[in-house]
Order: structure tokens, then sequence, then C-alpha cells
């Protein structure tokens, strides 16, 4: 199952002003994980399931969700560092 159904909107209807990966950019969750899985995944013995699949662009990185939330993590950080060099002043 795709979060952004990236295929629902035709090509001819995409375009770049807002980045030309923003039409690509989606997750695809793993079919194939258990409710077991998922409940032990913070055991700190288990081996992390993978949760699914973050496609940009022609790239397809199979995450855990360890791995998700410090994707998160970083992308709030990297909006925030952009926002604040813009309030101070620091763009040229």
């Amino acid at each position: 199952m795709s979060v952004n159904l990236k295929h629902a909107i035709p090509f001819e209807k995409r375009h770049n002003k807002w980045g030309k990966n923003y039409f690509t950019i989606d997750f695809e969750m793993s079919d194939k994980l258990t409710a077991s899985q998922y409940e032990n995944q913070y055991d700190k013995y288990a081996v992390r399931p993978v949760v699914g699949v973050i496609e940009i662009g022609n790239h397809k990185i199979p995450m855990t969700m360890k791995e998700l939330e410090r994707m998160k993590e970083t992308i709030y950080d990297a909006m925030y560092q952009v926002e604040a060099a813009y309030r101070l002043g620091k763009l040229k």
C-alpha cells in the first residue's frame, strides 16, 4: 500500500514547481510485516524488521521503524535550520 499514491496523478499533469522529485517521494509498506515482528521490534535483542520501502526518484531504500524515526527527526531539523537561517538573515 502506497502512502502518496504516486501513480494517481498522470505524468502529463505533473510539474516541477515544487521540485523535480516531488511526485516521486513515496513509502510502500511491506506486505511481509507481521504483527509479532512489529510488537517485538523494540526488544533490544530483536532483529529490526523492514517495515517498508522509501522511494525518492529512482532510489528505493528499505527502512525499519527506527530508521523512519531518524529520517523524520532529520527532516524536521533540516526544515528548522533553513527557516532559522532565513529569519536570521543568513541567506544571500
